[in-house]
This record gives structure tokens, C-alpha cells and sequence, in this order.
């Protein structure tokens, strides 16, 4: 992407430079964008972040996502993004429906005056790429870490601010930089004991009669 003009770039480009995946151990690897786009390696920060650390979940969070049964052409509906996303496993395109929680834009136009925005969740890479590029296609409102799982990765694992923290920090420093992040989701028990205590569970966002099918687990 080019930052003096992001809108000649190819859809989902910026998004897709954002996107890492929770790997099967602890450790995960520490990547930030950089102005053109380009995913680089990241300094371990050595001193408090100046910054509120804000992590927010996906599905039920910022978003209700329903899978349209058979892949039928969606009906466009005024604030519901559509897109396709790829089932290897049934070899066809599931249709998915996404509707924002009410005021989610305004809330991230004004967060960004205060906190680096984050993005933690269970949700595959290809469906949180698919997700992301609808709601934020030039990476404008979230440009923080984006933390999702390898297609077809099991979920069976616990979210942990760890995964966000510099891997070569001394225990005090961790303490400092846990201080600064405040996770919002709509569930908590995902979240390991030490993680927990920074998480504002906020009531589950539905905007369809249901999911269908859990997106989330569509890949």
C-alpha cells in the first residue's frame, strides 16, 4: 500500500500485511506495518507503552456475521457487508452476511485519539481477512496487531495478552506493559487466568436470527 494514496491499492492488500496467526505454542512472532504497507520486524518496546492497548474480539463483539445457506446471491440490505469465502472441505463459496455494532465506526474514529486498537481472535485467517477488509478495507480505524488463527488451525487454546507482548521483556517490564491493555469481548472464559482480569466483557452483539453455520469455523 502506498500511504499517499491507499485507495489505488488492491483490495484487502493492507489487511492482509496485518494479519498474523496464533501459532500451536506460546510464542508468537512480534510484526507491525509499516507505511507502505509491508509487514517488518518490530522493535521490542523498553518502556511503558504510551498508549491505552486496546484488544478487541471479533465475532459477537464488533460484529454479527451469518452464513447465507446455499451461497445465494445476497439481497443488499442498507449497513450488512457480503462477501464470499472459500470451503475447501465442501469445495464451494459460503456467502456470509457481517451487520457492525451500532456506532462501531464513530467508536473507532475517536479511540485512535487515545489508544493503538488491536484485533485478537478465534476466527480463521481467511475468514478475519474477508471480515476486516469489509469493515476497514484501507486499515484507517485498526492499524494495531491483528492476532487469528491458521485455516483449519484447531481453536482449542486460550487467548493470552502474552501473545502481544514483547518476547525479551524482563518480569517487571511485563507488568508495566499489562497495565496498559484493556480487552473488550463478549466472552471471558476464552481468556487464561492471568489475561482475565483486563477483559470487559460486553453483552453478545446478534443482529440476525442466527448464525446459520459459525463463521468463524467456516475454514
Amino acid at each position: 500500500m502506498q500511504a499517499q494514496a491507499p485507495s489505488r491499492q488492491e483490495p484487502g492488500s493492507a489487511v492482509e500485511a496485518a494479519l498474523l496467526c496464533i501459532p500451536q505454542s506460546p510464542s508468537v512472532s512480534r510484526v507491525r506495518r509499516s507505511a507502505s504497507g509491508a509487514s517488518v520486524l518490530s522493535p521490542s518496546p523498553r518502556s511503558r507503552p504510551p498508549r491505552l492497548q486496546l484488544v478487541l474480539d471479533i465475532d459477537h463483539t464488533l460484529l454479527h456475521a451469518a452464513h447465507v445457506p446455499g451461497g445465494a446471491e445476497a439481497v443488499p440490505i442498507d449497513g450488512v457487508h457480503s462477501f464470499l469465502l472459500d470451503n475447501p472441505r465442501a469445495r464451494r463459496q459460503d456467502r456470509y452476511q457481517v451487520r457492525t455494532r451500532h456506532g462501531l465506526h464513530s467508536f473507532l474514529h475517536e479511540v485512535q485519539k487515545f489508544a493503538d486498537v488491536h484485533i485478537y481472535t478465534m476466527a480463521a485467517k481467511s475468514y478475519t481477512r474477508k471480515v476486516l477488509n469489509a469493515i476497514d478495507p484501507e486499515v484507517r480505524l485498526i492499524r494495531g496487531r491483528v492476532l487469528c488463527r491458521e485455516d483449519n488451525q484447531p481453536d482449542n487454546f486460550s487467548k493470552s495478552l502474552s501473545h502481544l507482548q514483547p518476547a525479551d521483556a524482563e518480569p517487571a517490564e511485563l507488568d508495566e506493559f499489562k497495565a496498559a491493555y484493556l480487552v473488550v469481548d463478549d466472552r471471558d472464559e476464552v481468556w487464561d487466568n492471568v489475561s482475565r482480569p483486563h477483559v470487559l466483557q460486553v453483552p453478545a452483539f446478534r443482529a440476525f436470527d442466527s448464525d446459520s453455520q459459525q463463521a468463524a469455523d467456516a475454514t
